[in-house]
């Protein structure tokens, strides 16, 4: 996987690429990377999970698919195979080449899969103030795939299925699939076209004040940041998987070469750790206190300041019991009121 450093390096040399200069290797690259991609046996294993109904991706192959899938119609849009995808940053059309990019970083990045508990449990916590920098992020560059997709419904319906997170120099760079499809039942589930859309979060912008109501992203934004909080929670885990035996075996069987590598397909399963009763340990000077009953305390978001960064560091605080657990259990009571 590509560090920091290593990832700015590339992007400075792509920013000073001549205007003029010629792009035609990056279209040739995602012609023989859409080619290679056709007979890529995990993508088409992929590609008759998700055409069964109420499919989801529950499986590291799932996942490893996905991001395939996402790779060849970025590289596709790039040598303009189809004309109903589209790359957009803030709703001005990017030339196809710049797809191209993209799929090659979606190739380097770091593969995670989220579970719809474990975004559940990411989402229901507020987040807090802080300043946005790197050290949000657990890796310069990563896929997130989901167990399901999101449905939007206005303006106009879509759905949204994953999500490609990655530093870039001085910001965030979010790239999302926006799929749109006919939903008249008359007429069935028609692909009407889809949209590639590149989102920018400069680092020093702070959560929630730079964000207003009014800006049709922030939502997303959230979402994000709560996802990169949990990541980076000791609270959780996230191990590597990989492609099953027999699907590595398919492969080896019909001589096929892996388009990624070992490294590459790593399948980061996100979940909570085993629940540990150990107390933490005190820090400084404490007060006995004769607590009459124990509750549960709320999983929550918390902001840490580093100055040498000049940021926040954010990390996703699993729900905990708290008093004294010989007493009774104190149940929260809520006042529904008209």
């Amino acid at each position: 996987m590509l560090s920091f450093d290593e990832l700015d390096a590339i992007i400075r040399k792509a920013a000073n690429h001549p205007k003029d200069g010629s792009t035609e290797y990056l279209i040739t690259w995602a012609k023989n990377l859409v080619e290679t991609l056709a007979d890529n046996r995990v993508l088409q294993l992929y590609c008759q999970h998700i055409d069964r109904q109420d499919a989801h991706n529950t499986k590291p192959e799932h996942a490893i698919g996905e991001k395939l899938w996402a790779v060849m119609c970025l590289a596709g849009t790039a040598c303009g195979k189809t004309d109903a995808m589209k790359l957009y940053h803030m709703d001005k059309e990017m030339p196809n080449f710049v797809a191209s990019t993209f799929a090659y970083f979606l190739l380097q990045s770091q593969l995670y899969l989220w579970s719809d508990h474990a975004e559940s449990l990411a989402d229901n916590a507020p987040l807090p103030k802080h300043t946005i920098s790197k050290t949000l992020l657990p890796s310069p560059m990563m896929f997130w795939s989901r167990q399901r997709g999101y449905i939007v419904k206005e303006p106009e319906y879509f759905e949204t299925n994953w999500m490609f997170v990655m530093h870039c120099v001085n910001r965030l760079r979010i790239l999302h699939d926006e799929v749109y499809a006919e939903t008249d039942k008359s007429r069935g589930d028609r692909l009407k076209r889809v949209e590639y859309v590149l989102h920018d979060i400069p680092y020093g912008m702070t959560w929630p004040d730079d964000f207003p109501e009014a800006n049709g992203f922030r939502d997303e934004i959230g979402r994000l940041l709560k996802r990169c909080s949990f990541l980076a929670s000791p609270y959780t885990t996230h191990q590597a998987h990989g492609l099953p035996r027999h699907i590595r075996r398919q492969m080896g069987r019909a001589g096929e070469t892996p388009i990624l590598t070992r490294e590459q397909e790593d399948v980061r399963v996100v979940a909570l750790r085993r629940y540990s009763p150990e107390p933490h340990p005190p820090t400084g000077d404490q007060r006995p206190v004769e607590w009459q009953h124990h509750w549960w305390v709320s999983g929550f978001h918390r902001a840490q300041w580093y100055p040498s960064e000049k940021a926040h560091k954010v990390i996703w605080i699993a729900p905990f019991v708290k008093g004294d657990l010989t007493k009774p259990l104190l149940e929260k009571i809520y006042s529904v009121v008209r």
